[in-house]
Formats: C-alpha cells, sequence, structure tokens
C-alpha cells in the first residue's frame, strides 16, 4: 500500500505528535509498505530528501512558540504526489498541511484518514482573549476539520468522547499512538536509598502541562530528600524556574533542557517516579514512554490515563496536593524490592501499545476506508 502523512511537524522537532508519526513511518515500512511524508521546512525553500517532501514556511511565534506558517505549495510538488499515486492520506494535524491533504485526496478520490492529537480546548490561552470564547472557537474549528475527512483516529476513548460530544458524525477508531518498545528496555539501577527519592518529567515547558502544580504541591513537603529532574524546554520555563526557588531545602530541582529522542531512555532511567501533572493529553505519549522504561508513575487524574495506571500497582492518579503528597509519601517508604516490583508492573502494561500492535489496527482502518470509497463510487475491490 502507498501511503502519504501529512503532519506540520517532523524530525528534529521534539514533541508527541513527532515522536507518533516516526513510529508510524517506521513501522509501516518494517511491513512493506510505501510512506511518503508532507510536512513543513525550516526555511522558506520547498525541496525534497529521499521519501520526504519539505515545504518553505516562515515563522509565527506570535501564534505559539515555534509556529511555522506555509507558503505556496508549487504545482510541480503537488503534481509530484499526485502521480505517486497514494492509496491512502494520513493527515497529523489540522493547519499548514491539512488543506493539501484534502486537496490529494479530493484529486485522487481516495480517502483521507485524520489522527486528532491535540484538545485545542486547553489551549486558548495562546490565542482567544477569554477562555469561554476560546473554547467555542476550538469546537468550531475542531468539527469543521474533522467533518472533511473520511475517518478519524482517536489515540484513546477520552479524546473520541470528546469529539463525539462536538458533534462529529465522521467515523472514529481509538488506535493508541504505538511505542517502540525496545527503545525502552535497557536495565536501569534502582535507587538502592528509602531515604532519597528522584521524580522525573518529560515533556514540554507550557502553561497547559501543569507542571507548576507539582512543583507548589512539593512546597509543603517535610519528608526525606527528593530531587527532581525536569527534561523539556518551552515557553513556561523561566516561570518554573522561579517558583522553584520557592522549594524547601530537602526537594533539589535540575531543568537539564531539551534531550534529544536518542537520550530520552536515559533520562528516564535515572528516576525512580515519573511525575505529571497534565489534563490536556489526548493520549500523552511521555506516560507511556516512562512505563516502557520500567519507572512507576504518579499522575494527575485523567481519562486517558485509565489503562497506562493501575492504581496501586504500577502507580497512582492522584486528585490533589493531600493525594499527591501522600502517595510520595508511600513510595518513599517502600524498599527497592517493591518499586522495582510496580517498574516491572509498568513494563508490562505499557506492552499493550507496542507499536507492532498498534499499526496493523491503523492499516485496518485504511483499509476498510479504501473499500467503502471504492464500493461507493461502484468499483469493485
Amino acid at each position: 500500500m502507498k501511503i502519504l502523512i501529512t503532519t506540520d511537524m517532523y524530525s528534529p522537532a521534539i514533541n508527541g505528535v513527532v515522536t507518533s508519526v516516526l513510529n508510524l513511518q517506521r513501522e509501516l515500512l518494517r511491513e512493506g509498505h510505501q510512506v511518503m511524508i508532507l510536512t513543513l521546512s525550516g526555511t522558506c525553500k520547498t525541496y525534497q530528501e529521499d521519501n520526504i517532501i519539505y515545504i518553505g514556511s516562515v515563522k509565527m511565534d506570535v501564534i505559539y512558540p515555534t509556529v511555522r506558517v506555509r507558503l505556496l505549495f508549487p504545482d510541480r510538488w503537488m503534481k509530484k504526489l499526485l502521480d505517486w499515486k497514494p492509496d491512502v492520506v494520513h493527515s497529523q494535524c489540522e493547519f499548514n498541511t491539512f488543506g493539501l491533504a484534502k486537496r490529494i485526496s479530493k484529486k485522487l478520490d481516495i480517502p483521507l484518514i485524520h489522527t486528532y492529537h491535540t484538545i485545542y480546548e486547553d489551549y486558548t490561552h495562546y490565542f482567544s482573549p477569554g477562555k469561554k470564547l476560546g473554547r467555542k472557537v476550538a469546537r468550531m474549528f475542531t468539527r469543521q476539520v474533522c467533518q472533511k475527512a473520511d475517518h478519524i483516529i482517536a489515540p484513546t476513548e477520552k479524546t473520541a468522547e470528546l469529539l463525539r460530544q462536538y458533534q462529529i458524525n465522521t467515523d472514529i477508531t481509538v488506535v493508541p499512538s504505538g511505542l517502540v518498545m525496545d527503545k525502552f528496555s535497557q536495565s536501569r539501577k534502582w535507587n538502592s536509598s528509602v531515604s532519597q527519592l528522584v521524580l522525573i518529567y518529560v515533556g514540554r515547558l507550557a502553561k497547559e502541562k501543569n507542571l507548576d502544580e507539582i512543583i507548589q504541591y512539593l512546597e509543603s513537603w517535610k519528608g526525606g530528600r527528593i530531587t527532581f529532574i525536569i527534561v523539556g524546554d518551552g515557553p513556561y520555563c523561566n516561570v518554573l524556574k522561579e517558583e522553584a526557588k520557592l522549594l524547601p531545602e530537602a526537594v533539589t530541582v535540575h531543568f537539564v533542557g531539551m534531550a534529544s529522542s536518542n537520550d530520552v531512555p536515559y533520562w528516564y532511567a535515572l528516576g525512580d517516579l515519573f511525575v505529571s501533572a497534565s489534563q490536556s493529553e489526548t493520549q500523552g505519549l511521555t506516560y507511556i514512554e516512562a512505563a516502557a522504561a520500567g519507572l512507576p508513575l504518579l499522575c494527575r487524574e485523567d481519562e486517558c490515563l485509565r489503562s497506562v495506571i493501575h492504581q496501586g500497582v504500577n502507580g497512582w492518579r492522584y486528585l490533589d496536593k493531600d493525594d499527591f503528597l501522600s502517595k510520595l509519601e508511600i513510595f518513599l517508604e517502600a524498599d527497592p524490592t517493591q518499586r522495582s516490583q510496580m517498574g516491572i508492573s509498568s513494563r508490562r502494561i505499557a506492552g499493550q501499545f507496542d507499536i507492532c500492535l498498534t499499526v496493523p489496527q491503523i492499516v485496518a482502518v485504511y483499509k476498510t476506508a479504501i473499500l467503502r470509497r471504492k464500493a461507493k463510487a461502484g468499483v469493485a475491490w
């Protein structure tokens, strides 16, 4: 099968969408499919490298940090894609490349599949003067985009249910964004000290990630020593650094900045417990990465975590400050064997998200959409 994947973000950028695209591309190729990527260039120039076409674009940080807006897509590049004749177009983003994905789908009469990665209602502080207005705009925009696709892939039931609440009539299938499990399989050393704890967070440092909540909770910590390693960067970094100055002497915070995808597994290996306060995730790949790396997790209660964190087995989904601190104390007092067992459970639970299991589900969506398109046109398979 020939599959065209369109995405506004691609390597070397580091975020959940890019990780999902790279993992999908890798597994589709491994299964023998042909894959082309249509994405944005980091410059004004449109060019091709291997099977990746980069569209010239310009920075537009006023909309959102690191955002780029595409320039005109020359006809000769569109012709190149049309001549390749993909069987299906799989869109990953709703802005720059979605319109091109729709055009290609229409011209070739092939299905347009769209994976919905971002809950825009949680990002209103970037584009709207008021939360209520922003949420209304986000719902309208999402509905408009999703109604143009032949099929929607939602990474979690939480996301699928949200789209149904938006009254989107397009067929929706829940398929988790898969993970390359082997990448996180290296052995790790467990902290042998029950009087010291290493917390780790990996992800973008942005307001919607709510990381300041954990830092504020730790201001009330009265237990043993804690080292908090924060891996990532973003527009909220300086705010978090200022808040970290208020922490008690027992808590040390290290902001290590952005890490390459190859280095991320080594950062996970330094931690005893993964923490997050975000409720803006459609799935949250870093949760699954941490679990695959053998880390127990302590994260803010959220519907997308129900299949990732099993209460008391490989961590906890906390509700508030008291709940967070009490679970932290329980984990701190656990001996290395208990912590190790929780880590083993995390790896087992993360196994359900192996890319080898999720990509066949996506390919099944492709085939179903192609069959429906052909049946609608009166063409036999």
